[in-house]
This record gives C-alpha cells, sequence and structure tokens, in this order.
C-alpha cells in the first residue's frame, strides 16, 4: 500500500480575568492510499469482536478533523476546569467502481476539580468524562457487486451480496469514566499519578430505520493507571517519562442469537521517552518508547478460545523555529509491528477464510506445540490485517 498524509494543527490560550485560562486546539489531517482495508469502518474498536467487510480492496481518500478547548479557574485553593470536544471523520473511495462512504462524529466533554496540598507542592484532584460517537457506513455496488461478511470472532460469517441497492451500516458507541488525578514534585522532578475506570459500549446494526434493530453489542469495563515524571537537566533541556497500562473486560452478544456469545480481556501497557532542547528561538526534541497489546476471546458460539499479542516499538524526532509570534516545526515517525496469535487449528468455514485469512495473506501458519498436547495451537506470524 502507498499513500500520502497531510496534517495542519494549531493551538492558543489566552488568560480569563484574573482568575482563569482558555486553551485551544484544532487538527485537520488527510490520508490518501492506493488500497485500504477490506473493512469500511471509519475507526473500529480494537477491542470489539464485531466488525463488518467486504471483498474489495479501493483506494480511499480519509479526512479528519478535531476541534477542542478548555477553561480552568483557580478558586483559593481548588481549581475547577471544563473542556470539550468535538472529532469528525470521512472516508471517501477514489477511482474504483464500487463505491465506499464513511462518516463519524465523536462529541466528548470532561469536568474536572483538583485542590492544592501544603506538601512537596501538591495537587490532588478528580474528573468524570463523557463522550459518544456515532459511525455511518454505505456501500453502493455501482456497477461493481460485492459481498459483505459480519464477522462474529470465530463463528462462520454468512455472506450477504450487495448488487441492485446500497447497504448501510451503523455503529454507536458511548463512553463514561471517572477517575483521580495526584501531583507532586520530589528530587527536582514532577510527579503525575492518574487513575481512572470506564464503561463502554459499542453497538453493530444495519437496520437504521427500523424499531427492533438485531444489534452486536460489546459492553467493556476498563481501568486504566498513567505515570508520567518529568525533570528539567539544566537550563536547556527538559526530559519525560511516561507509563501506562490500561486493562478491558468485554461481554459480547449477537443480533442472531439470544445470551452471551463472545468473553473478552484486553491488556496493553506501553513506555516512552521524550528529551527535548530549546536553545534561543530553536526547539528540538526526539521520543521513542514501545507499546504492547495482549487481546483474549472466548467464542461460546464457536467454542473457541484465542489469544493475539502485538509490540510496537516506535520513534519520531521534531525541530521548530519561533518566528515572532508563530512557531514552524518539521518532524518525522516511525514505528514497527510484530504480531503473533495462537488460533485453534479447526478448519473455519469458507467465508471465514475468504474475510479474514486467505484473501487478505497477511499470516503465515507455523505449527507451535504447547505443553498440553490436547491444547495444540497454530501460532501465526506475521503482520495482521488492518481492518
Amino acid at each position: 500500500m502507498r499513500g500520502t498524509a497531510t496534517q495542519v494543527a494549531g493551538m492558543g490560550w489566552a488568560p480569563v480575568g484574573v482568575r482563569g485560562v482558555a486553551i485551544g486546539r484544532f487538527v485537520v489531517d488527510q490520508e490518501a492510499a492506493d488500497t485500504f482495508s477490506f473493512t469500511q469502518r471509519v475507526s473500529p474498536s480494537w477491542s470489539s469482536p464485531f466488525i463488518a467487510t467486504d471483498s474489495v480492496r479501493p483506494p480511499m481518500t480519509r479526512t479528519r478533523a478535531h476541534v477542542e478547548g478548555a477553561l480552568g479557574l483557580r478558586l483559593g485553593a481548588y481549581g475547577v476546569w471544563l473542556s470539550a470536544a468535538v472529532d469528525s471523520r470521512e472516508h471517501n473511495s477514489g477511482a474504483f467502481p464500487l463505491r465506499r462512504t464513511g462518516r463519524w462524529a465523536t462529541p466528548a466533554a470532561m469536568l474536572g476539580i483538583e485542590r492544592t496540598l501544603p506538601w512537596f507542592n501538591g495537587h490532588v484532584g478528580g474528573f468524570a468524562r463523557w463522550s459518544e460517537a456515532s459511525e455511518s457506513n454505505v456501500l453502493n455496488p455501482s456497477p461493481l457487486n460485492t459481498v459483505i461478511y459480519a464477522i462474529k470472532w470465530y463463528d462462520e460469517p454468512p455472506g450477504l451480496p450487495v448488487v441492485n441497492a446500497s447497504l448501510f451500516v451503523r455503529n454507536d458507541r458511548w463512553a463514561t469514566s471517572r477517575g483521580g488525578t495526584l501531583a507532586f514534585d520530589v528530587a527536582g522532578a514532577q510527579v503525575v499519578l492518574v487513575h481512572k475506570q470506564s464503561d463502554r459500549a459499542d453497538d453493530q446494526y444495519r437496520l437504521i430505520t427500523a424499531r427492533v434493530r438485531p444489534t452486536d453489542s460489546w459492553r467493556i469495563t476498563s481501568r486504566e493507571s498513567r505515570l508520567q515524571v518529568a525533570r528539567p537537566i539544566g537550563a536547556t533541556v527538559r526530559a519525560m517519562l511516561v507509563a501506562h497500562t490500561i486493562s478491558m473486560d468485554g461481554l459480547g452478544t449477537r443480533d442472531d442469537l439470544n445470551g452471551l456469545a463472545v468473553q473478552g480481556g484486553d491488556t496493553q501497557r506501553a513506555v516512552e521517552g521524550d528529551i527535548r532542547y530549546a536553545r534561543g528561538a530553536w526547539r528540538v526534541g526526539a521520543l521513542g518508547g514501545v507499546t504492547q497489546r495482549t487481546q483474549d476471546r472466548r467464542d461460546f458460539v464457536a467454542e473457541l478460545i484465542a489469544t493475539i499479542e502485538q509490540t510496537t516499538p516506535f520513534a519520531s524526532v521534531e525541530v521548530a523555529r519561533s518566528l515572532g509570534g508563530m512557531m514552524v516545526g518539521l518532524g518525522a515517525s516511525g514505528a514497527w509491528t510484530a504480531p503473533t496469535a495462537s488460533l485453534p487449528p479447526a478448519a473455519r468455514g469458507v467465508n471465514y477464510q475468504a474475510s479474514s485469512v486467505s484473501r487478505h495473506g497477511c499470516f503465515r501458519a507455523l505449527p507451535h506445540d504447547r505443553a498440553d498436547s490436547a491444547e495444540r495451537r497454530a501460532t501465526h506470524a506475521g503482520a495482521f490485517c488492518s481492518l
């Protein structure tokens, strides 16, 4: 796959009276590639076992706009802040005989309060966050026909021909979070601790206008912790270390069955370091780290268990220069992903193989013996397809 990406971003801030400050940021980017994945989803949830794919990989152009702002007020020993954001995304197929379009919109808001502590320049606080995303996707077979597969983890997905009429798929998500923060100074470094718990939902359905809509549902509870340590080194260098962990437990139900269909657990851990140098009008920064993600699924319908592990090291550098009241920067980044999976050796159905493995050509099967021969698996190595 070959593609290009362009991004424009900006931010600004200003005092509000003598006790407040306001800050805002925007990001607009566009990505174009000669081929994309088999799914029409704009932004699929990495934890959900439900996803719709079709039989083509058209060239796509994706555009995203993100706007957010925050207002903070200091009231004696207390601070109160409110932030809001809107994220909008759209993708469209290019010169291809099948039309694929998708739109995604996510409003979000957060409210927080904190109090200063008399020790170690400390602060303690709490916050609550809400977001609700809606995504709509359309396949228009004009003139090329296609087949859509509603993948429900390991069970055989039925193929739905898309021949004469357009097909609509809708995904609705919501999430609520609550958590706390603690910040303090020690040994010349600033330490920040954040912990939050969240409830999330992801619903997928096709009958948009019907009162009763058969729905694939994925419900998640998650716990997330973050540690950040920042310290100046001399007068021109500042270093920062961030460690992050998140764990999720999910339960899935299917639109064609009653009761629990899938149970899963996801874990993600990340460590990154950031160092920045400033002298005069120039700024230089470098960042690097690694992210490790594990997914476990138990499919009660297909009666199978699977584990997927993915490790992604990444690095970036940037150079910026201040020009009067603005700053111009140039950066580069790179990442490398090495996923592996432990999958049952049982033969899957024709549609499942066509929609998720064989057609993508992304897996290379390697025999792998576990300690218990009854738990024999086939370990797949290579790049997982982007769904």
